[in-house]
């Protein structure tokens, strides 16, 4: 690092900061960049098809694996609810899904505690649950330090993830 530089604090973002709409901003910004969720998980994920139906609902995102399994992926940029974790669990069932993954910005220790029961007694599939947060991109000083230009990417990925 060079004379007169400065570090600063990594600020997180809520999702909420970062993507306006949670169905056409942060649905479709994860359908072209899934390979971030994949490296977070360690799972090959391929995009099959977003706002998949499931009967009269809709699956934010239905992927595959490397194995050719259905991978039901629900976003929820708030704190987890009952609601979504239904949704969750109707669409693993109504898709087939072996798989299902719930991303949200924060969740609740009942919800935690609720995937890690299905996961150790309802046999046959995983569930993961991933936490989202946004890092605004970083700033550089330019060579004459009068002004500042941004780069980088939109967003990065903590993951809050086991196999229950």
């Amino acid at each position: 690092m060079g004379h007169g530089e400065e570090v600063g604090a990594l600020q997180r973002l809520s999702p909420r900061d970062v993507f306006d709409h949670e169905a056409y901003d942060f649905t479709a910004w994860l359908e072209e960049n899934i390979g971030v969720l994949s490296d977070v998980l360690g799972i090959a994920l391929t995009p099959v098809e977003r706002e998949k139906s499931a009967g009269d609902f809709s699956a934010d995102l239905l992927a595959e694996d490397e194995h050719g399994s259905r991978v039901t992926i629900e976003n929820q940029l708030e704190q987890t609810d009952h609601k979504h974790l239904g949704q969750v669990l109707t669409y693993l069932a109504v898709l087939d899904a072996e798989v299902a993954i719930w991303i949200t910005a924060d969740a609740r220790p009942e919800h935690v505690s609720a995937v890690s029961w299905i996961n150790e007694n309802a046999g046959g599939g995983d569930f993961y649950l991933v936490k989202v947060e946004g890092v605004p991109p970083p700033v550089r000083a330019s060579s004459d330090h009068s002004r500042f230009v941004r780069e980088g990417a939109p967003l990065t990925r903590e993951s809050q993830h086991t196999s229950f």
